[in-house]
């Protein structure tokens, strides 16, 4: 409970500094909240463990990330976040070596690298969850280390794993995926289609070269052509359409020739788009079908899908000020807010 009422505290002093046009930046260092006028002076002076928030709107971050903080942003679904508006980070977030723990929430980017343009960086024990990321890379060269990492409801355009390890993929709209080895993907969804910020393209291949991985409870959309899979475990997996597995994978229980109007309640194309139903249609037989028992997709497994992909933190419905005071100098402020379990 106190822990619920220092975010309160956070975010409202957030939307009162914002619906002000004085936009600040929280820092919380053990339950005490600090401000600053800009991202990078944030995450400056951010120590060990902390946690920044960011309220809705577009910000420059030009430092990179290099210690184990935790950035919270107010969400990327515009229905979800009429009171906040969405969080946007300006292109590339760079996560480099010392940011092992730490966490990236509720934002919506072009590009985010584990690494920097120049160098490789090493990545451990990182989760990305709820993001929209026009270009994910979790490496630089194909000579990363970075692994055990959580990406996690995250909708993924192009996702580029640079063969780093053991990273696990879980709940995911992914437009293509290149380059994995020993990692795991469960309950995502391949679309095949790329947006980079506005940059519209189908992709040639829905999943290139990936290898000795797990791929379970996943919908793959057959626009991109067979996904380049080998010596892998393909386990309780959709396909729009046929499925030729090479011959050295493990194969099982998977679902072939569907169309995805007969899969999703509401979805025809290869990009992903908020309007859309990602849930599975009543006769689709993807319904209960994973190796877990759950649905197939996104909204199966231990992680499923979080309905406005909005974080942790509580969701504001409504927020209105009164224009003036009254007769004693009291402002009406009319706040409705929405607690979140996970």
């Amino acid at each position: 409970m106190k822990k619920l009422s220092i975010i309160l505290t956070v975010v409202m002093t957030l939307l009162w500094h914002q619906s002000n046009s004085q936009i600040l930046i929280a820092v919380h260092h053990n339950g005490v909240p600090v401000f600053y006028p800009t991202v990078d002076a944030a995450i400056t002076n951010a120590q060990e463990g902390d946690t920044i928030y960011l309220p809705g709107g577009m910000f420059s971050l030009s430092v990179n990330i290099s210690k184990r903080i935790h950035i919270v942003g107010a969400g990327h679904n515009p229905d979800s976040t009429t009171i906040t508006n969405i969080t946007q980070l300006t292109a590339p977030i760079n996560i480099v070596t010392g940011a092992d723990g730490g966490s990236l929430t509720g934002v919506k980017t072009c590009d985010l690298n584990f690494g920097t343009s120049a160098s490789n960086q090493d990545i451990h024990n990182y989760t990305i969850s709820r993001c929209w990321i026009g270009s994910c890379d979790l490496g630089y060269s194909e000579s990363t280390t970075s692994d055990n990492n959580y990406i996690i409801e995250n909708i993924l355009f192009d996702l580029n794993g640079a063969y780093a390890q053991n990273n696990i993929f879980l709940n995911n709209v992914i437009g293509w995926a290149k380059k994995f080895y020993n990692d795991t993907f469960k309950n995502n969804i391949f679309l095949g289609g790329i947006n980079y910020c506005g940059l519209f393209s189908p992709s040639s291949e829905i999943v290139k070269l990936a290898s000795y991985s797990i791929f379970e409870n996943n919908i793959f959309n057959s626009c991109g052509g067979q996904p380049q899979i080998f010596s892998s475990n393909i386990m309780n997996n959709i396909f729009d359409g046929p499925f030729d597995p090479d011959y050295t994978n493990n194969c099982a229980n998977n679902i072939k020739n569907q169309s995805l109007s007969s899969i999703f309640v509401n979805e025809s194309s290869f990009y992903f788009n908020y309007s859309h139903d990602y849930h599975l249609k009543s006769t689709c037989p993807g319904v209960n079908a994973g190796k877990d028992g759950t649905d197939i997709g996104i909204y199966g497994g231990r992680s499923p899908w979080k309905p406005g992909s909005v974080p942790f933190n509580p969701h504001f419905q409504t927020f209105i000020v009164g224009s003036t005071t009254d007769s004693t100098g009291n402002l009406d402020v009319n706040i409705k807010v929405s607690a979140q379990d996970r």
